[in-house]
């Protein structure tokens, strides 16, 4: 009995740990938003996304909170990068575009230090690949990139699609399906892609 709880005061501190840090790690994804408007709920909006997908494939609930809070996650390394890049009304130049595609590198450096944040790397840092290999940092393909981020990145465009940006407005929910379903394959993986629409469906209904 002694054993059992210490074992059980371990696991509790462990938690509470855990808590702090994600909260702590929140708030920044928090103060990134307030910093502009047209972002301000995404992270939370990809991560309901992502979720809803992930509850689509099946994923366990372990999985489903491994994928949670990497949604949750996945644009802190935005925190480091240059205001005029990420708030530019217009289109970004080459340099000004290299500069935004290190923010899953920056988010993943913030994050290294932090042991308990190990299982939320992949899917922050391989959110920009896409399915035929031509996304970043590193290029990967199909199956290679981690599932946690196929799920974020469709989520993720998903969400870009239907907000609205000083130079645009959001389009429809239907036509950022449609999107999705059009780069099926090429950008997303085609399971995830076909998941996402089976939850678009009934939540439509």
């Amino acid at each position: 009995d002694r054993l059992k709880r210490q074992l059980e005061i371990q696991e509790l501190r462990a938690t509470e740990q855990f808590e702090f840090t994600l909260g702590i790690v929140e708030a920044l994804i928090l103060a990134l938003e307030a910093r502009d408007p047209y972002t301000r709920g995404h992270s939370e909006r990809v991560t309901e996304y992502s979720v809803e997908i992930g509850m689509e494939m099946g994923l366990s609930k372990r999985e489903i909170e491994i994928l949670r809070h990497s949604a949750r996650l996945h644009d802190l390394g935005k925190i480091g990068t240059e205001d005029t890049h990420l708030y530019k009304v217009g289109s970004l130049n080459q340099d000004e575009m290299a500069m935004v595609a290190q923010h899953p590198e920056i988010g993943c450096n913030i994050l290294k230090s932090i042991r308990l944040m190990d299982e939320y790397i992949p899917g922050i840092r391989y959110h920009h690949e896409r399915y035929d290999g031509s996304g970043y940092p590193e290029g990967l393909k199909g199956d290679a990139i981690p599932l946690t981020a196929r799920i974020i990145s469709a989520a993720d465009a998903f969400d870009a699609i239907t907000s609205s940006r000083p130079y645009r407005m959001g389009k429809e929910r239907k036509y950022a399906m449609e999107e999705l379903e059009r780069q099926r394959g090429t950008q997303f993986d085609p399971v995830v892609v076909d998941s996402f629409k089976r939850f678009f469906e009934k939540s439509e209904k």
